[in-house]
């Protein structure tokens, strides 16, 4: 899904290696005594330096058994247990880490000027032009029996617990910021960092969301305050809808359906194709 992330990264390292031979052959010197070479010590930058900014999160291996449970004791911490997935999860978030891009204090400073709640009432407006929004609405059936859970500690073929499962440690006060530090979204329709990072302020206030899990396209929460009715359920459904198109279109089909499943239930799951 991010080829353009792969070809980038390949051009910084063809990019890296040109310079490090220029400069290799620039300060080659010749000893007149022993005629030996003298090279100088080539340091290839490391993603703890990217971008100039200090590196606010590290990659650690968590027990898929107990990692959400981590993750999620660990929201009210400054360090934050971030649920990741597997190694080629790993490797397209670092991908995204390497693009060129604004800090995650210059990312969370923009995202404090947006305001979710106009964002998402302006996206369901340009979605009307698109779509029939009658079509997606679906009719309330009451809530569901069935409550999809975490996945990203999950193989995905089999459902079995991830051997070897990647996790993150981020430094950060608040669980909203969590994107920022990932470099998260910017791609087809998923949102820009800094309104993932805006929208989840707004979630946290009202519903107690906090990030527990982020893959290279997906992001699950624990909610501490879901909705608990019929008309806050559908409300948050179109949220939800507006924020990512495909939780319903390539998932549950309805926005009904998607409120009977978010109603009294205490996890969220975002997947951007």
């Amino acid at each position: 899904m991010r080829d353009h992330r792969v070809f980038l990264c390949l051009v910084i390292h063809t990019n890296i290696q040109n310079m490090i031979c220029c400069l290799l052959s620039f300060h080659t010197s010749i000893d007149s005594s022993s005629n030996s070479r003298i090279f100088p010590t080539a340091v290839l930058p490391s993603l703890s330096k990217i971008n100039n900014e200090e590196r606010t999160m590290k990659f650690i291996n968590l027990d898929a058994n107990s990692a959400y449970d981590k993750a999620i004791k660990s929201c009210t911490k400054d360090t934050k247990i971030i649920v990741c997935g597997t190694e080629e999860d790993r490797s397209y978030i670092e991908e995204a880490l390497l693009e060129e891009h604004l800090s995650s204090k210059e990312i969370i400073k923009a995202s404090t000027k947006i305001n979710a709640k106009k964002w998402l009432t302006e996206q369901l407006e340009a979605l009307k032009n698109e779509i029939d929004l009658n079509r997606v609405s679906g009719q309330w059936a009451g809530e569901s029996h069935s409550k999809p859970g975490f996945t990203l500690a999950s193989d995905i073929m089999t459902g079995a617990p991830l051997d070897g499962l990647i996790g993150a440690k981020v430094k950060a006060d608040k669980n909203w910021k969590v994107p920022a530090h990932f470099n998260f979204g910017g791609w087809n329709n998923c949102p820009s960092t800094e309104v993932h990072c805006a929208i989840w302020k707004y979630w946290q206030e009202e519903y107690g969301a906090k990030i527990v899990g982020v893959s290279n396209d997906v992001i699950e929460a624990h909610i501490s305050k879901p909705p608990l009715t019929q008309e806050e359920a559908i409300d948050l459904a179109w949220q939800h809808y507006a924020y990512c198109n495909d939780v319903v279109d390539q998932g549950t089909e309805t926005v009904a359906m998607l409120a009977s499943v978010l109603i009294n239930h205490d996890c969220w799951y975002f997947w951007w194709d």
